[in-house]
């Protein structure tokens, strides 16, 4: 945690003249994703959106970063062949330009899903991008892969579940790399977790421990360049981790739940 927090940005390895970023959109997680392409267009980067119906996010970011290339890229209306392989076509021809790939981590309830004997998982939408993805990335260059999730709560054992779930996906995630032979990405988990529920954080969001997008999407792209590991991205939620993961050791369970919602947390 120290180590992130101290350490400088790392995003000037990906970035050259021409390099694109691409950012997945949905709909639990526009706001972040949209900050997130705003640092990225920040810091020189051209950003292809993926997503649907992303006209009201393109329109403000063209506006504010008007000397930056935009493209987007409909992810909507796929039910046939035709258009899966035009959108498999475009997103694959923008990944062999891209050096940074932003991708939702999947939905919570997808977390819970029983893992089969080899520890990997079932293929979902964020796995069945990347395998889009994965094949055009260029091999001569860095290449940084961070899968963004949302708010999770430290009273519950989603967060356990959430470990589990990203254990089999990187297991998942490197044998796929290592059969493309992919040894330059290097990719990262980012979570925010929460006192509250995932709702709650998301209507008091902007606090100490539930970060603003803005504030999200900076502590993301400063974890980029540590490494193939699983990365909470936020710091003081990290910093608050060990000390709940203290303070469970010693006291009731209903009695720290009782002592967070006193405080407010």
């Amino acid at each position: 945690m120290l180590w992130r927090l101290l350490r400088r940005n790392d995003l000037g390895k990906y970035g050259e003249e021409g390099c694109w970023a691409i950012v997945e959109f949905d709909t639990a997680n526009e706001a972040v994703s949209q900050s997130i392409a705003s640092e990225l267009l920040q810091k020189e980067f051209n950003v292809l959106l993926v997503g649907k119906n992303l006209e009201h996010v393109q329109k403000p970011l063209a506006a504010a970063h008007a000397h930056k290339r935009i493209a987007v890229l409909s992810n909507g209306h796929l039910e046939s062949d035709e258009r899966s392989a035009i959108f498999t076509k475009s997103l694959g021809s923008m990944a062999a330009k891209a050096t940074i790939v932003i991708i939702p981590a999947a939905d919570p309830a997808c977390t819970s899903r029983k893992l089969n004997a080899e520890n990997t998982i079932e293929p979902n939408s964020t796995l069945l991008l990347l395998r889009t993805i994965l094949p055009s990335l260029r091999k001569d260059r860095p290449i940084a892969i961070a899968i963004v999730g949302g708010p999770l709560s430290f009273y519950s054992d989603e967060h356990v579940l959430r470990n589990d779930y990203y254990e089999a996906f990187t297991n998942t995630l490197l044998q796929e790399m290592r059969d493309l032979k992919l040894e330059n990405v290097e990719f990262l988990y980012s979570d925010c977790h929460s006192s509250s529920s995932a709702d709650e954080g998301q209507a008091r969001s902007g606090t100490w421990m539930n970060p603003s997008p803005e504030s999200y999407a900076k502590s993301v792209l400063q974890s980029v360049g540590c490494g193939h590991a699983q990365v909470v991205a936020y710091w003081p939620h990290e910093f608050l981790a060990w000390v709940l993961w203290i303070l469970l050791l010693v006291l009731p369970r209903g009695t720290l739940q009782s002592l967070g919602r006193r405080i407010g947390l």
